[in-house]
C-alpha cells in the first residue's frame, strides 16, 4: 500500500502537539506514515513511525497549523518532494482529542542529575510581545524563589534565560521532554512548551488573558484545562491579570504547589 506523507508541518508547536501528531498515531495504525517535520521534532512521532523527511524552513509567522515559509520555493520544492514518495496528507486545522490518540512523554529517570523543582518558560516577545513578560520580571521572580531554595532552569528556543537558573534552551527535544517530566512544575505564559508540558504530565501555571480564540472555538483556560489536556494533567490558569501577572502572584502560586508537593511526597 502507498504510504501517506503528513506535512509540511510548519505551524506553532503547540498546534503539532495538540491538533497534529495525534492524529498521525491514530493513522499509523492501519497505513505507513512518513511524517515531514521541522528538523530536530521527528521525536514526537518515533513511537510510530521511522522514516523522516526535516526541514529547515524559515516561518514568516507559524499562525497555528498553517504558517508561511520564508523562502516559498524552497518551501514548493519540499511539497514537490514529498509527493514523490506517497499520498500526501496536509495539516488542515483543529482536530478534537477524540480523533487522536496521546502518549504520554518523557523519562525522568534518565537524567536524575537533571531534575529541577521548576522548569521555566520565559517566552521571548518575537512578534507579539504583549505575551512575553519582561525580563526584569523574570529576575524578581526567579530571585524570590532562590530565597525559598528552589532548583530552577530555563527552557526554550528564543527564550529569555534569568541568570540565576540553569541555562538548558535549545537542548534537543527528547532531553526536553525528560527534564519536563523529572520537575514538579512548568511556569510561563501560554505556549508550546506549556503544552509539552502537558503530554510530559507536568504540572503547570500558565499565565494568559480570557480571550475567545475563533481558531479553536474556546478561551485558554479551556484549552489548557481541558480541550488540549488528553493525559488530564494538572495545570493552574492564571487569566485575570491577562498576559502580565504580578510577580508576586505568580512566586506565591509556585511556591504553594511546591509546598504542597512537598507535603504530599512525605504523607
Amino acid at each position: 500500500m502507498t504510504p501517506l506523507v503528513a506535512g509540511p508541518w510548519i505551524g506553532e508547536f503547540g498546534w503539532e502537539l495538540m491538533s497534529w501528531q495525534g492524529a498521525l498515531r491514530v493513522i499509523a495504525e492501519s497505513r505507513e506514515v512518513i511524517v515531514c517535520c521541522k528538523r530536530g521534532h521527528s521525536f514526537l512521532y518515533s513511537d510510530f513511525t521511522k522514516r523522516f523527511v526535516e526541514h529547515d524552513l524559515d516561518i514568516v509567522r507559524p499562525d497555528c497549523w498553517g504558517g508561511k515559509a520564508v523562502d516559498q520555493s524552497a518551501y514548493y520544492l519540499l511539497v514537490a518532494e514529498l509527493t514523490r514518495l506517497g499520498v500526501l496528507i496536509r495539516p488542515s486545522g483543529l482536530i478534537t482529542m477524540d480523533l487522536q490518540k496521546f502518549i504520554r512523554y518523557g523519562m525522568p529517570d534518565r537524567t536524575p542529575e537533571n531534575r529541577f523543582d521548576v522548569i521555566m518558560h520565559a517566552r521571548a516577545p518575537l512578534n507579539d510581545p504583549k505575551r512575553a513578560w519582561p525580563a526584569e520580571k523574570w529576575e524578581e521572580l526567579t530571585e524570590l524563589l532562590m530565597d525559598h531554595n528552589v532548583k530552577m532552569a530555563s527552557v526554550g528556543t528564543q527564550a529569555y534565560y534569568p541568570k540565576i537558573t540553569a541555562d538548558l534552551r535549545n537542548i534537543p527535544l527528547n532531553d526536553l521532554m525528560d527534564l519536563f517530566a523529572g520537575a514538579k512544575l512548568a511556569i510561563g505564559p501560554s505556549s508550546g512548551p506549556m503544552h509539552l508540558a502537558s503530554l510530559c504530565g507536568t504540572e503547570h501555571i500558565v499565565w494568559t488573558d480570557n480571550k475567545y480564540w475563533s481558531a479553536i472555538k474556546m478561551n485558554n483556560r479551556t484549552r489548557y484545562e481541558s480541550a488540549w489536556n488528553p493525559l488530564k494533567t494538572p495545570c493552574i490558569v492564571v487569566d485575570q491579570y491577562g498576559w502580565d501577572p504580578p510577580v508576586a502572584a505568580i512566586a506565591s502560586l509556585v511556591l504553594k504547589r511546591l509546598d504542597e508537593w512537598s507535603n504530599k511526597s512525605k504523607s
